[in-house]
């Protein structure tokens, strides 16, 4: 289930199978919060511990391999500090649901915990890091 179904598609790219934002959204949630969301519909998840490989294809349209070509160093590249994944829990509806936001940069829009409850997002974490770290492939999801 796609906020945006036409921005989304399934690429095959060496046999894999991956999920991607192919497109802009047209999708504008009732607060200010990600407006590309994806989510598994019909299922019910108790605490798991969720395995993925993510991967920022690009820079604000640029593709990535065009635009590291510039900068030897991927962490210190200038551009857009939020270019990111996030990682949605406890949906209830478009105004109401939490999520995870891995980013280069942290600050209060990025790289923490938010929860979306009938207002703007808010971050919920105490701690977290600075961001642009190489994040593990496992994130715990606690329901």
């Amino acid at each position: 289930m796609m906020t945006d179904l036409p921005a989304w598609e399934i690429l095959r790219p060496e046999g894999n199978r991956l999920l991607a934002i192919t497109g802009l959204s047209d999708y504008e949630p009732p607060h200010r919060s990600p407006s590309n969301i994806s989510l598994i519909k019909g299922m019910t998840f108790g605490s798991f511990v969720l395995e993925v490989d993510i991967l920022q294809s690009g820079v604000k349209g640029t593709p990535i391999k065009e635009y590291m070509t510039q900068y030897s160093d991927v962490a210190n590249a200038p551009g857009y500090a939020h270019r990111d994944h996030c990682f949605f829990f406890r949906f209830q509806d478009p105004a109401g649901y939490m999520y995870i936001h891995v980013a280069k940069h942290a600050d209060n829009n990025a790289h923490n915990v938010f929860v979306v409850d009938e207002a703007d997002r808010t971050p919920i974490t105490d701690f977290r890091t600075i961001g642009g770290e190489v994040w593990k492939k496992s994130v715990l999801c606690a329901i």
